[in-house]
């Protein structure tokens, strides 16, 4: 795993100017033949306890003509009804194999959502993905 000192020989330039602008907090990192993209304290909607959580995109060989899938959260997010979101991975039962994933010597929730048929090769790209995973969390399931 390494620091990418210049993220424009990973990314396109539209997700470089994306990440720029929109979350500048960001650390991206080559990890075998995937890119992780780290978006440090992402917003959640108000249906979601904690409100801010670090947001790991693992971006698969070939990318951006392979579509990112699923995407993990650091540390665990509830909704504040007070159980776990639809098709996630959690720590509840210490040991229980739930999943989690570990990555940087850290467990990661991880957010099971496959995203069907909203991917364009050529057109879409990581802000696409995020804008993907914010409406998913606007669900609230």
């Amino acid at each position: 795993m390494a620091d990418v000192n210049d993220i424009s020989e990973v990314l396109p330039e539209e997700d470089v100017s994306f990440l720029k602008d929109k979350h500048p907090n960001h650390v991206v990192r080559q990890v075998g033949s995937e890119i992780h993209v780290l978006l440090k304290d992402f917003a959640f909607p108000e249906q979601y306890s904690p409100r801010v959580s670090d947001l790991l995109l693992r971006l698969p060989a070939g990318y951006p003509n392979a579509a990112p899938d699923m995407f993990w959260t650091k540390p665990d997010v509830k909704l504040t009804a007070g159980v776990w979101p639809a098709q996630c991975a959690h720590r509840e039962i210490p040991g229980s194999g739930s999943g989690c994933e570990v990555y940087e010597s850290l467990s990661w929730q991880r957010w099971s959502r496959h995203f069907q048929g909203g991917w364009i090769v050529g057109v879409h790209g990581l802000q696409f993905f995020v804008r993907t995973v914010a409406q998913e969390l606007k669900r609230g399931v």
